[in-house]
C-alpha cells in the first residue's frame, strides 16, 4: 500500500514540479522558476514592467488553484497514513487533483501567450529552448523515481 502511495504522490508532485506542502511555497516555487527564467531573457526595462504586471495578475488566478492542489496532497498523505487505506481512496483524490491541475494549466496557458506577445523573437526562442531543457529534467525524474519503485 505505500508503495502505490509513493507512485501516486511522487508522481503528482513532480508533475507540479514541487515538493513543497503549502500554497506559499507552490506559489513561490513557480515565482523563482519565472525569475530565472526571466534572467536569462535579458529583458529590458518596459519588457519588466509588463510582465511584473502580467505576472501579479497570474499570481491571483493561481493561488485558488494552489491551494487546493496542497490541501489535495496533504489528503493523500493523510490517506496513505491510515489504517484504512485504499486505492479507491486515493484514486479518487487523485481525479479530483487531475481536475485541479487541468485548471491551473488554463491558467497558465492563457497567462503563457500574453507574455510570448511581449517578447522578442530572440527571447521567445531562448524561452522556448529553457522550457523543453525544464521539461527534459522532469521526464528524468520522473524515470529516476519509476526506476527506483521498481526496483524495490
Amino acid at each position: 500500500m505505500k508503495k502505490i502511495f509513493l507512485i501516486i504522490s511522487l508522481s503528482l508532485l513532480i508533475c507540479m514540479q514541487a515538493m513543497a506542502q503549502d500554497t506559499e511555497d507552490l506559489l513561490q516555487r513557480f515565482k523563482e522558476h519565472r525569475i530565472s527564467i526571466y534572467n536569462s531573457l535579458n529583458l529590458d526595462n518596459e519588457q519588466k514592467y509588463k510582465i511584473n504586471k502580467l505576472d501579479n495578475q497570474a499570481y491571483k488566478e493561481l493561488e485558488p488553484e494552489l491551494h487546493k492542489i496542497s490541501l489535495k496532497i496533504k489528503k493523500i498523505e493523510n490517506i496513505a497514513n491510515s489504517n484504512n487505506c485504499t486505492i479507491e481512496q486515493i484514486n479518487a483524490v487523485r481525479k479530483d487533483f487531475e481536475k485541479n491541475e487541468q485548471r491551473l494549466s488554463v491558467i497558465k496557458d492563457k497567462y503563457e501567450k500574453e507574455f510570448l506577445l511581449i517578447l522578442t523573437p530572440e527571447q521567445r526562442n531562448r524561452y522556448n529552448a529553457a522550457k523543453r531543457v525544464q521539461e527534459a529534467n522532469v521526464q528524468r525524474e520522473i524515470e529516476a523515481l519509476q526506476n527506483i519503485l521498481n526496483n524495490n
